[in-house]
């Protein structure tokens, strides 16, 4: 491994708060979350765990988006792309990005306050093996309490192949909605214009995000769930398995055997199932 860990210090030096993202893009749902961080003087690690299938052009539109938000360009790990995880594929890696993400905030853990995190939703199923990534490294860190979820993309309720963006599970728990300043969305969907390698993807995903900026208008926040990781995302098949991506036997597989791997380095000591969903 090449990567090199470093001191993030973007902000005052109140707390550290890890990001994670399965793509180049990705950090479109956390930009707010992130500049939140930013106000309270937290530093910030943001680290992507895919090559995006495209690494040097996607993680450069990512760097923009990110550095134009307030991030540091020190904060940024593109793990993917330096170890080759295929974007897709992220379920064959779990346990090199395991050691991955350990090893970036080797020395930094201890100032560790909170770890965000794509919502286990069976979107897609880089995002939800990334979840159990986050939800393991908060038990590891004893910070699964301050940890969060954030809803990308889902089909559940939907036919066919149409998904709901941003629009948080039910089955996740109770949802925190914390306001955006209109001025902000507004930066930020003119910031989203930055993903052009993924023109055809931002075709799907623009208009719904035009309009929960107009509609709501919030971050959805939601608590994460030990428990909810050894169930589906929700009833019925998700859509990466409706897309042909992969299927739940396999993601459901390759976590169980992760799991199991790396058991003994998880903290005990968090009532692990009280973020449980209501």
């Amino acid at each position: 491994m090449t990567l090199e860990p470093s001191i993030r210090r973007t902000g005052n030096a109140t707390g550290l708060d890890v990001f994670l993202c399965a793509h180049q893009d990705d950090e479109f749902s956390f930009l707010y979350t992130i500049q939140c961080s930013l106000a309270e003087g937290r530093d910030l690690l943001v680290l992507f765990l895919t090559d995006g299938g495209n690494s040097e052009v996607r993680n450069e539109e990512s760097r923009k988006v990110l550095e134009a938000a307030g991030v540091h360009s020190d904060s940024i790990e593109f793990i993917g792309g330096e170890l080759q995880f295929t974007d897709g594929k992220l379920m064959d890696h779990l346990l090199p990005a395991w050691r991955a993400i350990n090893y970036c905030i080797e020395g930094l853990s201890s100032r560790v306050k909170s770890i965000y995190m794509p919502a286990w939703e069976g979107g897609h199923q880089d995002h939800d093996v990334l979840h159990v990534l986050g939800v393991c490294l908060a038990r590891k860190l004893g910070v699964y309490h301050s940890s969060r979820q954030i809803g990308l993309y889902h089909c559940y309720g939907m036919s066919w192949i149409f998904y709901r963006v941003l629009s948080p599970l039910k089955l996740n728990g109770p949802t925190t909605k914390v306001p955006i300043p209109p001025a902000k969305r507004l930066k930020f969907l003119i910031l989203f214009l930055n993903y052009r390698s993924q023109f055809m993807a931002w075709i799907g995903l623009y208009p719904f995000v035009i309009l929960d900026y107009l509609l709501d208008g919030t971050v959805k926040l939601q608590p994460i769930s030990w428990s909810r990781i050894h169930q589906a995302p929700h009833p019925g098949v998700p859509l990466y398995e409706r897309r042909g991506f992969s299927n739940l036997q396999s993601v459901t597989t390759s976590i169980d055997n992760f799991l199991q791997t790396i058991s003994p380095e998880l903290s005990t000591k968090n009532p692990i199932d009280s973020n449980g969903p209501l």
